[in-house]
């Protein structure tokens, strides 16, 4: 956290997969809230950017967890729309919960937090599970739902970006716009790249590029590999 404060990022991220890896179990929602919120705490203490956590599917009680990440400092939260048992978001035979499970838990975020500061970050695994159009979908239902940010998950290269979101990406900023009551906290897409290699300076003009409707927050996993 302090190396990438130093390198002059805006945020801090705390991955589940890299925390459970850490911990020294596989990304499969074996996680707890006392683990990843008190390591988010030690982590986000060193620094004065904001941190963003991954909190995979809730830890079973989403108004506790988000009570006790407020209350650790945390700036955001990320909850997905998978099972209980989770599977890492690049994996395969991942299984979701419906969307009105899953707009549930986000109701029951937003309701539990104190500081309206405090972001509630809805991702949607169904890109790779459902398709693009059903995973737009979700992503509408879970903003109407009360989720400031909404997080694609596993959109996996250029081609990805440019054809099968670019062509919906004006409905999916139009529809942002339309519910961004106030221009200053309007409504955001969280978008994750999995690098695969490639120059991450080259996504960032790309998606600079092609998603000019929608402001965007580029999250960098494993930054060491850069």
């Amino acid at each position: 956290a302090k190396l990438i404060e130093e390198i002059g990022y805006d945020a801090v991220y705390v991955s589940g997969g890299v925390m459970a890896n850490d911990l020294g179990f596989p990304d499969i929602g074996l996680t707890t809230l006392q683990d990843v919120s008190t390591r988010s705490y030690l982590i986000s203490r060193v620094t004065n950017l904001p941190t963003i956590v991954d909190i995979d599917t809730g830890f079973r009680s989403c108004k506790e967890t988000i009570e006790t990440f407020e209350q650790f400092g945390i700036a955001a939260v990320h909850l997905e729309d998978q099972i209980e048992r989770k599977r890492c978001g690049h994996l395969d035979n991942k299984e979701l919960i419906t969307t009105e499970a899953m707009v549930k838990k986000i109701k029951e975020c937003v309701s539990a937090k104190k500081d309206e500061n405090f972001k509630i970050i809805a991702r949607s695994d169904a890109k790779s599970v459902e398709g693009i159009d059903k995973m737009i979908d979700r992503c509408k239902a879970y903003i109407d739902a009360g989720a400031e940010i909404v997080f694609p998950e596993a959109l996996e290269n250029e081609k990805d970006f440019s054809f099968k979101l670019h062509q919906r990406s004006k409905l999916v900023a139009k529809y942002i716009e339309s519910v961004a009551i106030n221009p200053i906290n309007k409504e955001t897409s969280v978008l994750k790249l999995k690098i695969n290699g490639e120059n991450p300076g080259k996504s960032i003009d790309f998606l600079r590029l092609k998603l000019i409707f929608i402001e965007s927050i580029v999250i960098f996993q494993d930054i060491n590999q850069y």
